[in-house]
This record gives structure tokens, sequence and C-alpha cells, in this order.
């Protein structure tokens, strides 16, 4: 959150993708990369993240 938070979306988003490998039931991961992606027009994969933090969120 802290490369996000200064505005380094991309390095965000990389940490993110990391975290979500590592983890892939990491909720929060998938929300976070899912509101950079929106922020940089990249709809598509903006919802496939929702989509998976609405799952796991259910789910878990």
């Amino acid at each position: 959150m802290a490369l996000e938070d200064s505005g380094r979306l991309e390095q965000a988003l990389i940490a993110y993708r990391r975290s979500i490998e590592l983890k892939h039931g990491f909720a929060d991961a998938h929300f976070n990369a899912a509101r950079i992606r929106e922020e940089l027009g990249q709809q598509t994969q903006a919802i496939r993240h929702y989509n998976a933090y609405r799952t796991l969120n259910r789910d878990g």
C-alpha cells in the first residue's frame, strides 16, 4: 500500500500480483489491485480482481 500511496501504481500492481501468487486467497490484494486497475482505465482486469475479491469474501 505504501507504493500505491506514493503514486507508484505500476510498482504497487507488481507487489499485489506477487502477494496473490504467494497467497491466492488474499482478498485484500485483489481488491487493491482492482482499484488501481480501475484508476488506470483497465476495466477488464479490474472486474476480474473485483470478482475474485467477492468470491473470496463469500467463501472466506
